[in-house]
């Protein structure tokens, strides 16, 4: 697997790390909890940088009552350990970064159908969010 280089903002500059010591990721709920304490444990004990992401499909892993969409290829956490970051004036030097090409899961029609009911319930006050 290509591991990302991953940048953060902070203020007028960038922190982009690159070359990670350890990557930690998971591809089942079961994993989502023990990357995150191996991540934790890493930043504490060992004083490396975390740099990652928990995807939205890892929800159940905190709490079973969440229900998410299942198939996704995307890692549902992956965190690179790093020992420092470089500092950057700006992001990229020459470099495209990109994701793919993305496709709906479901078919225009019924994704229509179903922002309909959706913002019927907000308008009924049957709830307030909805994450679609």
């Amino acid at each position: 697997m290509m591991v990302p280089q991953v940048a953060l903002q902070t203020g007028d500059r960038w922190l982009v790390f690159r070359r990670p010591v350890q990557v930690l990721q998971a591809a089942a709920l079961p994993e989502v909890l023990d990357v995150l304490r191996q991540a934790e444990q890493a930043v504490e004990a060992e004083r490396l940088h975390a740099a990652g992401f928990i995807s939205y499909e890892a929800a159940p892993a905190c709490d079973k009552a969440l229900r998410v969409q299942p198939g996704s290829a995307t890692p549902l956490a992956w965190f690179g350990l790093y020992r420092a970051p470089e500092a950057a004036a700006e992001l990229g030097d020459g470099e495209e970064f990109t994701i793919g090409s993305w496709q709906p899961a479901i078919p225009r029609e019924r994704y229509l159908r179903a922002i309909a009911q959706i913002q019927e319930q907000i308008a009924q006050g049957y709830t307030y969010q909805v994450n679609f």
